[in-house]
């Protein structure tokens, strides 16, 4: 602003007469901490003291503001045809980057200027062709590790140092005056100040999809078939408890060639276990099972079928047993032979202990417990064979 004063200070007198009292407004414009547009706005166009009366003098208002209008445009013009010549000295004194071929060797002569752009970066000058850029920018902000999005800022590929924010709206402003299409991620990323929290932070389920399609892409083959192993867990009642054979039992190409067959049915299981769009759920649910169904009917070589189901008696037993927590019934127990009463009065103590030994001595114990002998040995023994001498 101090520059844009001075300018309009010295050539005053090409739109004021000597006697025209002026000072207010200079004295506005070398204090003021506005930009240039801002002073314009608030200094210029809604000024209240350009005149002293404005409502009863309306043409000495607009020509009075006229005036002040013409000073601000051509001293205006005047700060960018320096600030133009100051920035083409500049780039003369920059370096430039000795690489006159796109990333894929093509000459960037053949190219119009609408499809190239110069980006300056720790005083080097780097030409681009912008579809070059839209790649590095795509797969910068699509980086994923497994079904989790990573998206990273967009790096220099010569330099492998991160474009700074200006050069990131330059790249953005040049590519809305080319006829190349904006990539939805770079829009959305330029709606996000060019941040990549808040990146994340708004348009994540959109990332989750783009993982979800970079993973049945790009993804191992190990971890492919360990993902439709759980899918056939998960289906397990819908394809009548069929699975597959374990990836330990097998060799690659085999476990390849399953992938390749599940690989459409995968990407619809993964849609609907993992997608954060609630709306498209419950038809790639549909489209899973559908598939996987056909899949176990066109192809029964290449699955293992259960000899026996699981019985409902014993379902219903143990889903029972969780419902009411009672504990299993007690064996049965067996209760002794009732002991015959004795006369105290016709026997004697002595032939009342004699009795009553005798007594215990034809009790089975072993029909009781057989533990009570010995609570070492088991309660069933088989005989075993008589020793040879």
């Amino acid at each position: 602003m101090i520059v844009l004063y001075k300018i309009m200070k010295n050539i005053k007198s090409k739109f004021f007469f000597n006697d025209e009292n002026t000072t207010a407004f200079f004295t506005m414009a070398r204090y003021s901490i506005d930009s240039n547009v801002e002073f314009f706005n608030t200094d210029i166009l809604n000024n209240e003291f350009i005149i002293s009366d404005p409502e009863n003098n309306s043409e000495e208002y607009q020509c009075e503001l006229n005036k002040f209008i013409d000073l601000y445009c051509y001293s205006k013009k005047i700060l960018n045809t320096l600030k133009k010549f100051f920035r083409t000295i500049k780039y003369k004194k920059y370096k430039k980057y000795q690489m006159d071929t796109d990333l894929y060797f093509n000459d960037l002569s053949k190219f119009p200027s609408y499809q190239k752009i110069t980006i300056l970066e720790n005083n080097t000058l780097y030409t681009f062709r912008l579809s070059d850029l839209i790649v590095i920018m795509v797969d910068s902000l699509s980086t994923t590790e497994g079904l989790f999005p990573i998206p990273k800022k967009s790096k220099n590929p010569y330099t492998n140092i991160y474009f700074s924010v200006f050069n990131l709206y330059n790249i953005y402003f040049a590519l809305l005056n080319s006829t190349f299409h904006i990539p939805l991620l770079i829009n959305k990323f330029y709606l996000s100040g060019f941040s990549i929290k808040i990146f994340l932070n708004s348009f994540f389920p959109h990332l989750k999809d783009i993982c979800i399609k970079k993973f049945i892409t790009e993804g191992t083959i190990t971890e492919k078939y360990g993902y439709i192993e759980n899918m056939f867990f998960d289906y397990r009642k819908e394809i009548n408890w069929s699975y597959l054979p374990s990836k330990n039992t097998m060799i690659y190409s085999e476990i390849q060639n399953y992938c390749n067959k599940l690989n459409k049915s995968l990407y619809n299981y993964l849609m609907y276990k993992y997608s954060n769009n609630n709306w498209t759920k419950d038809k790639y649910n549909d489209l899973a099972i559908d598939m996987i169904k056909k899949f176990t009917e066109d192809y029964p070589e290449l699955i293992y079928r259960s000899r026996s189901l699981p019985s409902m008696s014993l379902r219903r037993r143990s889903i029972n047993r969780r419902i009411t927590n009672t504990p299993p019934p007690p064996p049965p127990t067996i209760s002794p032979p009732p002991i015959p009463r004795i006369n105290n009065r016709e026997v004697d103590r002595g032939v009342q202990r004699r009795a009553l030994q005798e007594l215990v001595q034809e009790i089975d114990l072993s029909l009781i417990n057989s533990n009570a002998v010995d609570p070492f040995l088991p309660s069933r023994q088989l005989r075993r064979t008589p020793s040879r001498f």
